[in-house]
């Protein structure tokens, strides 16, 4: 598909750069919305009742909290990495997160969850200075084929709402076998 490596399911499912903007963006959006839909139950936002016809909102704000979706944080200074997947600030705790998913290849999870981390702790620390408040990026990487790196239930209990981390895998793997039977028919 993209001529750059070996067909392997590896590549298909988390490397070829021919399905990177299209197929890859859909598992993870996927992903993501469940997480918004959860966190939006739990902060009782009204909601679909099936989390696969959530369509989330840019913003979402009720008294206690603001919850941005894939936007842009405008900060004073200039922070080169300031749109995070969902940014969900809580006024009654005074804590903002900034929790962006991956789903990368299996081998890559190690790799990727730490690059996540350092990625926004630039606009992690500006958002404090900001907003006055405590601020934490919560990096949710799942593999392409479902593995997970060894803190993510950790990960997941800090963000509001019951997050079902089988429930959050099986997404994955639906995303990639769509993607594997997609590229498997075009032979």
């Amino acid at each position: 598909m993209c001529s750059v490596g070996l067909e392997t399911v590896d590549h298909i499912v988390a490397g070829c750069s021919a399905l990177a903007q299209t197929d890859y963006t859909d598992r993870h959006n996927q992903v993501a919305s469940i997480i918004h839909w959860d966190v939006c139950r739990h902060f009782g936002v009204p909601v679909e009742s099936r989390w696969y016809r959530h369509h989330p909102d840019r913003l979402v704000e009720t008294d206690d909290i603001t919850m941005m979706w894939d936007t842009t944080i405008p900060t004073a200074r200039k922070i080169k990495a300031n749109r995070p997947d969902i940014c969900l600030r809580n006024r009654k705790t005074n804590t903002c997160l900034l929790i962006d998913i991956s789903c990368p290849a299996d081998g890559n999870i190690g790799k990727k969850h730490a690059e996540k981390l350092a990625k926004y702790s630039d606009l992690r620390v500006e958002i404090s200075r900001m907003w006055h408040c405590r601020t934490l990026v919560v990096p949710v990487v799942l593999g392409a084929l479902g593995t997970v790196h060894t803190g993510i239930a950790r990960w997941l209990d800090i963000i509001p709402g019951h997050h079902n981390l089988q429930h959050l895998q099986k997404t994955v793997l639906l995303g990639s076998t769509r993607i594997l039977r997609k590229v498997m028919s075009s032979f």
